[in-house]
């Protein structure tokens, strides 16, 4: 539910109204649409406010639509920063949802989560985590809370209420995996262990995190696009979590699998799935010495880094005309502490390796910059 409510109003005809008023609104819906398809703020500001006002001269004013139709100017009002002016509007439509629907209806959870969801983009986070507990308390009236309604809605409630609230997040969506499980709805388990993984990992809990994932790799249905590719962000995530356990071997054991079921092209930039943080050496952190290390590098067939050579070193101080990069025996002292150090972390790194007919190969002149600066 992750989209505001959208009405196909396209050749709408209403007894009594002249049809002139009809094809003004549709056109002006039509517009609207075409707005919001462009990504054109101002225009989104200017065509819904038309629709608004079009509308209230068109249908009654208890018609469900009118609601929709305010909630989509105040969410154009927002995208522009008039904040106050949104929040009246977005207030307006509720109430007025709720008189037409009454107080727990699915449309007027509709109508909170589309406030939230827009709330948040436009980073109002705590405004936007009252309207989730909102939608929460709704969707707990709207659905018996032992059907797969309301798991749809948990699952989606969940990872946004974790934001403020971890372990709200955390609880709802254990909540809705009890009853996916029960609706043997393996794979939506899987989603919601994945989701349980992230927030448990953005708190630190590196141990719950690991588990959460390896977990979600059971469930998930990879023939299902989607979650294919939450499978490879699950596994991206546990290539560090064991690495950081010094357990390597199933860190490959990840590498592997990524390297095989994802595509990679020859222009996209070939990034590491574990970062090592260099180690800064004390004598140049001391003096006050920054540079950066260029570095080439063969990834193997088990996504390890071998081969490191230094390109290019270069630190500030350094005398103007001076070669950047030699042999061993000719960097300078300063300029052989980070190439040293940055080789060291670099030997550290892990890759996805490259598959060609189905077979992983090993993938040479990979290079990376490895950047010493003192923070202030």
């Amino acid at each position: 539910m992750k989209q505001w409510m959208a009405l196909f109003l396209a050749g709408c005809l209403v007894s009594g109204v002249a049809f002139a008023t009809v094809d003004e609104f549709n056109t002006a819906w039509r517009a609207y649409r075409a707005a919001v398809a462009d990504a054109d703020l101002v225009a989104e500001l200017s065509t819904s406010a038309d629709v608004v006002e079009l509308g209230r001269n068109l249908f009654d004013a208890d018609d469900e639509r009118i609601p929709a139709l305010i909630n989509n100017h105040a969410a154009a009002l927002l995208k522009n920063g008039h904040v106050q002016q949104a929040n009246a509007l977005f207030n307006e439509a509720f109430q007025q949802a709720k008189r037409i629907h009454g107080k727990n209806a699915e449309p007027l959870l509709v109508l909170t989560l589309a406030r939230a969801d827009l709330l948040d983009a436009a980073h109002e986070w705590d405004t936007a985590h009252r309207w989730y507990k909102e939608s929460l308390r709704l969707a707990r009236k709207v659905y018996p809370t032992d059907s797969l309604e309301f798991a749809n809605a948990a699952l989606q409630l969940g990872p946004e209420l974790a934001k403020r609230s971890p372990s709200m997040g955390v609880s709802l969506l254990k909540e809705a995996a009890e009853i996916f499980e029960a609706n043997a709805a393996t794979s939506d388990v899987g989603v919601t262990s994945f989701y349980i993984g992230r927030i448990e990992l953005a708190r630190g809990n590196r141990q719950r995190a690991l588990k959460a994932f390896e977990e979600s790799l059971t469930q998930l249905d990879t023939s299902v696009p989607l979650a294919k590719a939450r499978s490879l962000a699950a596994r991206a995530a546990l290539v560090p979590l064991y690495e950081r356990r010094g357990d390597s071997e199933k860190a490959t054991e990840h590498c592997v699998a990524i390297g095989r079921d994802s595509k990679f092209t020859d222009d996209q930039d070939y990034l590491p799935l574990y970062r090592m943080a260099p180690t800064y050496p004390p004598a140049m952190l001391r003096a006050r010495i920054e540079g950066y290390v260029d570095l080439e590098f063969t990834v193997d067939e088990s996504g390890i880094v071998r081969d490191v050579e230094a390109t290019q070193v270069v630190h500030t101080g350094q005398k103007k005309g001076a070669e950047s990069i030699g042999t061993a025996t000719q960097l300078s002292r300063k300029q052989r502490q980070f190439a040293d150090a940055a080789r060291a972390a670099v030997e550290r790194f892990r890759y996805a390796p490259r598959f060609v007919d189905g077979r992983a190969v090993a993938t040479p002149g990979v290079d990376s910059r490895i950047s010493f600066e003192i923070e202030e």
